[in-house]
């Protein structure tokens, strides 16, 4: 066997590379556990802003519907998007100059509801309320 020089620092060398190399996969560990968590946020937030696109479009529609047609009948529609999504709407006359649309949302297992009630004024509709409504359990 050939005798170390006195001083020698092979060992603690190899020491701090070990460490130096769990710190390094602790903090990429961390990075990945945070950028998941981002992740999984901006899934949420696409989910509900897919959700509130189909509603605000199914309320769109039916106001464009009414206005085409203003002294029409009570009207109920559906329709189902190629992304999976489903919207109903049901617009009620209610009295003379008062109308109610309701309009359901769906998609991924998410629902949203929302009412608007108009004051029918000459050829214009005039928004009185806007609400969400409660969704029914299943």
């Amino acid at each position: 066997m050939i005798p170390r020089p006195a001083g020698s620092r092979g060992g603690f060398a190899i020491l701090l590379s070990l460490i130096a190399l769990l710190l390094l996969a602790t903090a990429t560990a961390l990075l990945a556990a945070v950028l998941g968590m981002e992740q999984r946020e901006v899934l949420r937030a696409r989910g509900r802003i897919d959700l509130q696109a189909l509603n605000d479009g199914a309320i769109a529609e039916s106001l464009a519907r009414l206005a085409a047609n203003p002294h029409g009948q009570d009207v109920t529609a559906a329709r189902q998007f190629a992304n999976g999504g489903r919207v109903s709407t049901q617009l009620v006359r209610v009295g003379e100059t008062r109308v109610r649309l309701i309009t359901t949302a769906r998609i991924g297992g998410r629902t949203l509801r929302t009412e608007v009630v108009l004051r029918e004024s000459g050829e214009r509709f005039i928004p009185l309320s806007w609400q969400r409504l409660p969704t029914e359990s299943r």
